[in-house]
């Protein structure tokens, strides 16, 4: 099935309205309200009606060819320098209750632990981070209830309970619901105004009322997609996509009051309706997930799960990520279609394995029926729908930069200085690896640890500053409890970030122990000195070093201290609970960081270069995949894929003139039967092809690669990440 020319068109349409400017007014609305308007309030009413002025006056934009309405309006610019040069970058609009939150966590970190954004962060150890989001809503509750349902449900409660935060959240509630019914009723004019009588009609009835049919329900989602977004200030994705609206199509296609081509066509505007929100800034990115298994374990594909995945193949979008979610024993014709749908894909596509991914979350003591119905957003952060709590990532770590620590004793190869915030005793202090790496794992502990502190103190500035009432009422059980996400609310409030580099970090510690206290081929100040030397005058070492068995090349004793080695790294997330009793998942996958990590990488003990790109999510390294991609799959299956609870990503490049769908089906299928949780399998554009597009990029805009996590326009990259992208390894025969 084709989309029709009228999806194709709204598809260059968008584009080309894409390139205006559009002011930002959430940010300003909601500093002006906090400030002047609603100063005298107590704190939960002054918030409830800060956010309820912001949609009050946001700005309403319908195009005469819009068939899905709404959108979030956001502001484009030309980069510096050319103003021909490609790409424009979109500016997210922020509330000022983000700002407030942020403000206070930035007094926290300079009073109480300076070097987390001083010299943590000038020796690349881990990034600026503390993001929210990264999170999917029960969209099936706004379908079922509609907003005049859940403000009718929150009333009901306020009238049942004299618990005064309650009755604080759900006044809180009812206030921000009610702005959100005149914010949608605005539409309505702006519709009726057109002449745009139809889509009035439909937007008089939904998000308000609960949807009767397929047409109701994706304008639902898509207003309740950006609205949600709004109030959370960060990356909220639609989730499930095809499980929860697949019973309304199917009603209509039984009582024929739509079509198959209506429906897929539905499914192509909805999809660039919610592209659109942040397609000109390819880095930031939302998630649906299509397929997967019913509760008991059966499949839940459909012929929705089909439409969007095709309607996808024929869009050129990117920001928003449509990922396959695989049952335990998928229907054939469906591992086929992911096959087609990873080599077709334009570097697009990533499968979920559900078992795997199920059985990380059973780790984390969810129930098997309600691991299976996951969701991932952002990237690739896996968490149980509609039940965590918006810091699932909130930053990310260059754990070969840990490692180069714990070597030189707090010294920098890089900056060349040693760093006091750090207390590593350095590998000359050692006479066995055992008590080495119980050093470094201690070290690395107490830094991480004060990290998730961080997060901890982001999340209760959080509860005071931004109780995003909307957005908590779609978590599961904060209705209930009546508390906003970060103040109990959720069913699970557990943080995460990005362990960086595993692969290659587990490399140069293996390569440590058989060089140093294994095989004695140099002393620890010869290494030391061969790294602060780029290996200049080592050669022969570094020689030595890069012919150790690697992570990645089915070895058996590189690959079981892999494995010991990411259990470990899990272990120091796992040990950490947070002021909730939530705890801190590893959320293991690479995004634009490979090469921002090899910024601040000098030498590495595995015999790598200074300012070598880290390796990608539980992939192993790219020089250490040397016995072709069958060895490496199988290495990183050993890996202990159950303790992956926010997500263990995989990236495998082929060699695009080699790749086909029958080979990928092969690969994929090998893999999902050894346990791997995420297959990301790309068709490799040749390093030649992207090479002149860096030097021409205006002759190569059409190219699509998948940079670790998301996909993007190779051209709207920043330089590292386009080197890293062009050096990594290609699978071939």
């Amino acid at each position: 099935m084709k989309l029709s020319e009228s999806v194709l068109k709204k598809e260059q349409s968008i584009k080309l309205s894409s390139e205006r400017e559009t002011a930002l007014t959430l940010f300003t609305n909601t500093k002006y309200a906090y400030e002047i308007l609603y100063a005298d309030l107590p704190l939960w009413e002054r918030t409830a009606r800060t956010t309820a002025y912001a949609f009050d006056h946001q700005v309403i934009e319908v195009d005469d060819d819009d068939v899905v309405i709404g959108r979030y309006n956001l502001r484009v610019y030309d980069p510096e320098g050319d103003p021909q040069a490609h790409p424009r970058k979109t500016l997210e609009d922020s509330s000022y209750l983000f700002h407030l939150a942020f403000s206070e966590l930035l007094d926290y970190i300079s009073d109480n632990c300076p070097e987390v954004r001083g010299d943590f962060l000038e020796t690349g150890l881990h990034g600026d981070a503390f993001w929210n989001g990264h999170e999917s809503h029960s969209f099936q509750k706004v379908l079922r209830l509609g907003w005049q349902g859940m403000r009718d449900l929150s009333e009901r409660m306020l009238s049942h309970t004299k618990d005064e935060k309650k009755r604080q959240f759900y006044q809180g509630l009812n206030i921000v619901i009610d702005a959100l019914i005149r914010y949608n009723d605005r539409y309505v004019q702006e519709l009726e105004r057109k002449g745009m009588t139809g889509p009035a009609e439909i937007c008089r009835r939904v998000p308000r009322y609960p949807a009767r049919n397929f047409r109701e329900a994706v304008q639902s989602v898509n207003m309740v997609y950006f609205t949600v977004t709004q109030d959370g200030s960060g990356t909220y994705g639609p989730g499930w996509l095809d499980y929860y609206l697949w019973p309304y199509l199917n009603k209509d296609l039984n009582e024929g009051t739509i079509t198959m081509q209506e429906a897929f066509d539905l499914c192509g505007h909805l999809l660039l309706q919610m592209d659109r929100r942040i397609r000109l800034n390819e880095e930031m990115n939302d998630t649906v997930c299509l397929g997967g298994s019913h509760p008991n374990g059966e499949p839940a594909v459909t012929p929705l799960t089909y439409m969007f995945a095709e309607a996808a193949l024929q869009l050129d979008i990117t920001c928003l990520l449509v990922y396959l979610k695989m049952p335990e024993n998928p229907p054939k014709e469906y591992l086929d279609f992911a096959a087609h749908y990873l080599a077709a894909g334009r570097n697009r596509g990533q499968i979920l394995n559900d078992t795997s991914i199920a059985r990380s979350l059973e780790y984390r003591g969810v129930p098997y029926e309600e691991a299976l119905s996951y969701t991932t957003n952002g990237c690739m952060e896996v968490s149980c729908s509609q039940s965590n709590s918006d810091m699932l990532l909130s930053g990310w770590h260059n754990i070969p930069k840990f490692v180069e620590f714990s070597i030189t004793g707090n010294y920098c190869l890089v900056n060349r200085k040693s760093y006091s915030s750090l207390h590593y005793k350095g590998l000359s202090a050692f006479r066995n690896f055992e008590d080495y790496y119980t050093d470094f794992l201690c070290e690395t502990r107490r830094i991480m640890h004060q990290y998730f502190d961080c997060i901890d103190h982001w999340s209760i500035y959080s509860s005071h500053y931004r109780p995003t009432y909307y957005a908590s009422s779609l978590m599961n059980d904060c209705m209930i409890k009546g508390r906003n996400m970060h103040d109990g609310g959720t069913r699970y409030h557990d943080y995460g970030t990005a362990p960086v580099g595993l692969g290659m970090a587990a490399d140069s510690l293996f390569a440590i122990k058989k060089a140093i206290f294994d095989d004695h081929i140099c002393t620890a100040e010869e290494l030391i000195l061969a790294l602060k030397n780029n290996y200049e005058e080592e050669k022969t070492l570094r020689l030595r070093l890069k012919s150790y068995p690697k992570y990645g090349q089915d070895n058996e004793e590189a690959d079981e201290f892999a494995c010991r080695f990411f259990n470990d790294i899990c272990e120091i997330y796992e040990s950490y609970e947070n002021h909730l009793g939530g705890c801190v998942k590893p959320v293991i996958f690479t995004f634009v960081w490979a090469g921002i990590c090899a910024n601040h990488l000098g030498a590495t003990a595995d015999g790598n270069y200074a300012h070598t790109p880290a390796s990608h999510g539980t992939t192993p390294a790219s020089g250490s995949m040397t016995q072709g991609v069958t060895a490496a799959i199988l290495s990183n299956c050993k890996m202990p894929m159950h303790r992956f609870t926010g997500g263990g990503s995989s990236m495998w490049d082929f060699d695009e003139n080699w790749i086909n769908e029958k080979l990928m089906g092969s690969f994929l299928k090998s893999f999902l039967s050894l346990g791997g949780q995420m297959f990301q399998g790309n068709s490799s554009i040749d390093p030649e092809t992207l090479k002149k597009a860096q030097e021409n990029p205006g002759d190569y805009l059409h190219l699509i690669v998948r940079v670790g996590g998301f996909s993007a326009h190779f051209v709207d990259l920043d330089r590292s990440v386009q080197d890293d992208i062009i050096n990594r390894c290609r699978h071939s025969v």
